[in-house]
């Protein structure tokens, strides 16, 4: 099996060229460097790079972003290797040593069918956006996804041609490739090893290109589209069930009416805009309908206990009941339905 090691790299700061020789020198097969497009200050050392033996850099024109440097790199090694091949990620920015690297690459050979992780402890002192920032997606991914995990963020990952043949389905330019390989592991049934490596920040983490604000925005941006999806057909769902409501027609029958203008209207728009999921319709639509029914009939429910008995007035219960379901609906439309970027 050929071993390689693939370091995305946009505006590298260590001396990369000495940590490829390193890893060089510990048995990889080769090194692959993807020049993300840091531009012309870094010409020299992506030059020394490209006189190495057994190490290949590839180049992005312009920056594209971590997860499109990952599946250049990925492609290459399919494309010039084929399975016959195990890869470690490590980043050019410090943060793994290679004693790590080879831990990472030695439980990914011992178990093929695994998405290793190398995992920081993330005790001590450590910088307080990186802190920030796993330990936000840590909760969010535990309470979402079901995914527990100790670092979420690591960018040392082992993985087999195999699995890695998988991401590259993944849409995901960014950061968010990453925490999309966790659910894509998750929707696969790859199981998810962690390795304990070594915490390391030079300079307090400030050679990272990850912005705790920007990045983890982008990350959660489908649960951010979810919710407005959700707005707009919050929206209609309520005015319809006021005027029908209003026009004296029953409660059951308001609801009917509103729950299937507000489907329409809410099921294009996360099929495409939400999830970008390529669920075909066929498969989404049953599974979709029948989720607005059930909760729609949980509503119902909802409804006529507040009214009934806690004296509610029926419109004021109608919002009240959908706000409750909202998080319920997210969950079983991302994990369930629609499969974001599924194949």
């Amino acid at each position: 099996m050929l071993k390689f090691a693939l370091i995305p790299a946009y505006k590298p700061v260590l001396d990369l060229p000495g940590f490829v020789q390193a890893l060089l020198e510990e048995g990889f097969s080769g090194v692959i460097v993807v020049d993300d497009g840091g531009g012309d200050p870094f010409t020299d050392t992506f030059t020394v790079l490209r006189k190495m033996e057994n190490v290949t850099v590839l180049t992005h024109a312009t920056n594209q972003g971590k997860g499109a440097a990952l599946k250049t790199g990925i492609n290459h090694i399919l494309n010039t290797y084929g399975d016959n091949a195990v890869l470690v990620t490590a980043d050019a920015d410090g943060q793994h040593l290679v004693k790590d690297i080879i831990a990472v690459l030695e439980a990914s050979e011992a178990t093929p069918k695994a998405l290793t992780l190398g995992a920081r402890e993330f005790s001590g002192n450590v910088p307080f956006r990186s802190r920030f920032g796993n330990s936000t997606t840590r909760i969010i991914f535990k309470h979402i996804h079901g995914i527990l995990l100790r670092d979420t963020q690591t960018g040392l990952r082992g993985m087999t041609a195999e699995n890695a043949r998988a991401f590259l389905n993944i849409r995901s330019q960014g950061y968010n490739f990453e925490l999309d390989m966790l659910i894509m592991a998750k929707d696969r049934q790859i199981p998810l090893l962690e390795v304990p490596i070594d915490t390391v920040y030079m300079e307090n983490n400030q050679s990272s290109h990850f912005n705790p604000l920007f990045d983890s925005a982008k990350i959660y941006f489908s649960m951010f589209r979810f919710a407005c999806a959700g707005l707009v057909a919050a929206i209609i769902d309520n005015l319809v069930f006021i005027i029908l409501f209003s026009s004296g027609l029953p409660i059951i029958a308001s609801q009917i009416g509103s729950r299937t203008g507000a489907s329409i209207v809410n099921y294009r728009m996360v099929h495409g805009m939400v999830f970008h999921s390529r669920e075909k319709h066929r498969s989404a639509a049953p599974k979709y309908i029948a989720t607005v029914i059930i909760l729609g009939l949980v509503s119902y429910g909802l409804i006529v206990f507040s009214s009934k008995y806690l004296a509610i007035p029926v419109i004021v219960a109608k919002i009240a009941a959908e706000t409750l379901i909202f998080v319920a609906s997210f969950l079983i439309q991302k994990v369930l339905i629609f499969k974001e970027g599924a194949p």
